[in-house]
Protein backbone atom coordinates (compact mmCIF):
# COMPACT_ATOMS: atom_id res chain seq x y z
CA UNK A 1 0.00 0.00 0.00
CA UNK A 2 2.63 2.53 0.94
CA UNK A 3 4.29 1.80 -2.48
CA UNK A 4 1.37 2.72 -4.39
CA UNK A 5 1.05 5.91 -2.18
CA UNK A 6 4.51 6.58 -3.22
CA UNK A 7 5.55 6.85 0.85
CA UNK A 8 8.40 4.89 2.40
CA UNK A 9 7.70 2.91 4.73
CA UNK A 10 11.18 3.61 6.47
CA UNK A 11 10.05 6.85 7.32
CA UNK A 12 6.48 5.69 8.53
CA UNK A 13 7.52 2.47 10.83
CA UNK A 14 11.26 2.23 11.01
CA UNK A 15 12.90 2.65 14.08
CA UNK A 16 14.63 5.78 15.39
CA UNK A 17 18.24 5.21 16.38
CA UNK A 18 17.78 6.53 19.27
CA UNK A 19 14.50 3.75 19.73
CA UNK A 20 16.74 1.22 18.80
CA UNK A 21 19.88 1.80 20.97
CA UNK A 22 17.48 2.39 23.90
CA UNK A 23 15.61 -1.09 23.15
CA UNK A 24 19.32 -2.75 22.97
CA UNK A 25 20.57 -1.12 25.68
CA UNK A 26 22.13 -4.45 27.65
CA UNK A 27 23.52 -6.24 24.78
CA UNK A 28 25.13 -2.88 22.95
CA UNK A 29 26.51 -2.64 26.97
CA UNK A 30 27.78 -6.08 27.08
CA UNK A 31 28.89 -6.31 23.52
CA UNK A 32 31.13 -3.23 24.64
CA UNK A 33 32.36 -5.13 27.65
CA UNK A 34 33.64 -7.99 25.27
CA UNK A 35 34.89 -6.12 22.57
CA UNK A 36 36.96 -4.45 25.63
CA UNK A 37 38.23 -7.47 26.33
CA UNK A 38 39.93 -8.00 22.83
CA UNK A 39 36.40 -9.57 21.18
CA UNK A 40 35.97 -8.45 17.51
CA UNK A 41 32.62 -7.56 17.07
CA UNK A 42 30.84 -6.92 13.78
CA UNK A 43 28.39 -3.91 14.27
CA UNK A 44 25.10 -3.67 12.29
CA UNK A 45 24.01 -0.91 13.15
CA UNK A 46 26.10 1.15 10.83
CA UNK A 47 24.85 -1.10 7.82
CA UNK A 48 21.09 -1.10 8.92
CA UNK A 49 21.10 2.88 10.48
CA UNK A 50 21.52 6.00 9.21
CA UNK A 51 21.85 9.07 11.74
CA UNK A 52 17.89 8.81 12.83
CA UNK A 53 16.24 5.75 11.36
CA UNK A 54 17.37 2.21 11.20
CA UNK A 55 16.37 0.59 8.01
CA UNK A 56 13.60 -2.68 7.55
CA UNK A 57 13.37 -2.20 3.91
CA UNK A 58 15.89 -2.08 0.99
CA UNK A 59 15.31 -1.72 -2.58
CA UNK A 60 11.59 -2.84 -1.69
CA UNK A 61 12.62 -5.78 0.21
CA UNK A 62 12.41 -6.77 3.85
CA UNK A 63 15.47 -6.70 5.33
CA UNK A 64 13.28 -8.27 8.85
CA UNK A 65 11.61 -11.56 9.34
CA UNK A 66 10.24 -10.20 12.59
CA UNK A 67 10.90 -7.57 15.01
CA UNK A 68 14.14 -8.57 16.02
CA UNK A 69 15.67 -11.35 13.15
CA UNK A 70 17.51 -10.69 10.00
CA UNK A 71 15.09 -11.84 6.97
CA UNK A 72 17.24 -13.93 4.45
CA UNK A 73 17.56 -10.87 2.39
CA UNK A 74 18.49 -8.51 5.67
CA UNK A 75 21.17 -11.58 6.06
CA UNK A 76 22.75 -11.13 2.73
CA UNK A 77 22.77 -7.28 3.29
CA UNK A 78 24.96 -7.42 5.97
CA UNK A 79 26.68 -10.70 5.31
CA UNK A 80 30.00 -8.55 3.61
CA UNK A 81 30.41 -7.44 6.67
CA UNK A 82 31.62 -10.64 8.13
CA UNK A 83 33.79 -11.31 5.48
CA UNK A 84 36.97 -9.07 7.41
CA UNK A 85 36.72 -12.15 10.47
CA UNK A 86 35.53 -15.34 8.29
CA UNK A 87 37.70 -15.10 5.26
CA UNK A 88 41.29 -15.67 7.03
CA UNK A 89 40.16 -18.10 9.79
CA UNK A 90 38.29 -19.99 7.01
CA UNK A 91 41.74 -19.94 5.00
CA UNK A 92 43.42 -21.21 8.44
CA UNK A 93 40.82 -23.89 9.30
CA UNK A 94 41.40 -25.04 5.28
CA UNK A 95 45.54 -24.79 5.75
CA UNK A 96 45.16 -27.02 9.10
CA UNK A 97 42.62 -29.86 7.57
CA UNK A 98 45.14 -30.08 4.51
CA UNK A 99 47.84 -31.17 7.11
Amino acid sequence: MARMTGRNLNDILAPTRENYESRNRRVLTAFDAVQREGAQLIDLRDRLCDISRCRIIDSGRLLYADDNHLSDYGARYVSFLFDPILTPAVATARAFSSR
